[in-house]
């Protein structure tokens, strides 16, 4: 029984192990993504995983591409809005003005040098 006890405690501690280094690599993925974009010399952007590390051009979301400062520009509102409540949480983009929306959408994706006033 001890034995028993033992090999279920190490597989428990193997999977904790296993999920801290799932969140440790996404976290990393999602700041590796913001970095490229705050210096990228092209204005290409890389894909910036969503606050809860979901994918946003994946399903369930399933939403356009940033790869660019003109995709940005160019989401339409429900898009636009989706990717507000994906990046900030909790966030009603109803009421926020499209400008104010596209400058959180750059922000959130490291595009800061893009912003307008």
């Amino acid at each position: 029984m001890p034995h028993e006890s033992l090999v279920l405690l190490r597989t428990v501690r193997l999977h904790l192990v296993r999920e801290d280094l799932g969140k440790e690599a996404r976290c990393s993925r999602r700041l590796a993504a913001i970095a490229w974009n705050s210096s990228s010399p092209s204005g290409a952007f890389e894909s910036v995983p969503f606050a809860n590390f979901d994918d946003p051009v994946t399903a369930p979301h399933n939403l356009p591409s940033l790869h660019s400062l003109d995709a940005v520009n160019g989401l339409e509102d429900e898009p636009l809005r989706a990717y507000i409540s994906g990046y900030y949480p909790g966030t009603e983009a109803a009421n926020i003005p499209r400008a104010q929306c596209i400058n959180l959408v750059l922000t959130a994706i490291g595009a800061f040098k893009h912003t307008r006033v």
